[in-house]
């Protein structure tokens, strides 16, 4: 029988962290981060990482395990879920996979859509490009042909844009059209999915919170004090949401108008986390008016391989 986990999803600021630890104790259970910048050490305020309280409670995987010049993509995520999953169960333990990066979860459980290699004479075109006509000109390139893809990668990722329209070069089909052909391949895990849902207005106001509160924690200054340790403004962790808008402070942009590009960038990546989510076969939990031990004893059945069929579950029309 496949190993059995479960996974808990949502957009960013929805309070997946909060109700996984809950369910963790609740399950015996130990948690796999599946988030592509908690990974990295030294990144704390700006990627939401949990506090001391949270990792003494619950044991936590795949957070602070890279050092900032190592590279980390969905292929070395799997390596390392994988593990980390074989280990947990060898315990007797159960797995709890917060994400996250919806790529990366599509990884864990039905593996990588066989890409080509990369080719270094496309990219010294990409790069070339770039150099002459800026990264959101390549990027605008990309929105031309995979506005799916374009919408989940900054335009300032000249390694990401670059790879997706190498990609469609090498092969004819973009990356969004090769990850929609593999989405249906065998699960490599038997799985559950439980998004955690908050009304719209909701879930924005407490987006501009958070925010708020990683500013008042020091994110800014968490990214200058990087860039004096000789961390690269190029970083892959230090562009994304957040430090990115730290950045805007070094490039001439005032103060609140980067925290209300902050909040505004933010509440833009939750409603793509949340497309890209309601065409997923899972469990729906309203925070305010599923009652969480409802969602524990459902869970405690599926992991003891019995098929469960929830009556607490949100219909479509409610998302």
């Amino acid at each position: 029988m496949k190993p059995s986990i479960a996974l808990i999803l949502g957009p960013t600021g929805v309070g997946k962290s909060s109700l996984a630890i809950q369910l963790a104790l609740r399950l015996n259970a130990e948690i796999v981060s599946a988030d592509s910048i908690q990974v990295y050490k030294d990144v704390d305020i700006g990627s939401a990482k949990p506090n001391a309280d949270d990792l003494e409670r619950v044991p936590h995987h795949l957070i602070d395990v890279l050092d900032l010049d190592e590279a980390f993509d969905v292929a070395r995520f799997v390596t390392l879920a994988d593990a980390a999953i074989k280990e947990i169960h060898s315990r007797g333990k159960r797995v709890l996979v917060v994400g996250g990066t919806n790529l990366y979860i599509r990884g864990l459980l039905h593996g990588i859509f066989d890409a080509p290699p990369a080719d270094l004479a496309i990219r010294e075109q990409h790069k070339v490009f770039a150099k002459e006509s800026g990264i959101p000109a390549l990027h605008k390139k990309l929105a031309a042909v995979d506005t799916i893809s374009a919408e989940r990668i900054h335009e300032n990722d000249l390694i990401r844009i670059s790879r997706a329209l190498e990609v469609l070069e090498l092969t004819g089909k973009t990356i969004t059209e090769h990850h929609a052909g593999h989405k249906f391949a065998e699960e490599r895990y038997r799985s559950q999915k439980v998004v955690v849902f908050r009304p719209r207005d909701e879930l924005y106001n407490r987006i501009n919170s958070r925010v708020d509160f990683m500013i008042s924690e020091g994110v800014f200054d968490e990214y200058d004090a990087l860039l004096e340790r000789g961390v690269s403004r190029e970083n892959k962790a230090l562009n994304s949401i957040g430090y990115r808008h730290a950045r805007m402070l070094h490039e001439g942009v005032e103060r609140e108008e980067a925290i209300r590009l902050y909040k505004r960038d933010t509440r833009r990546f939750a409603k793509n986390q949340i497309s890209w989510l309601r065409g997923e076969d899972a469990w729906w939990y309203h925070s305010k008016e599923t009652d969480l031990a409802s969602v524990h004893q459902d869970l405690e059945r599926f992991f003891k391989g019995e098929d469960v069929d929830p009556d607490w579950l949100m219909g479509a029309a409610e998302r």
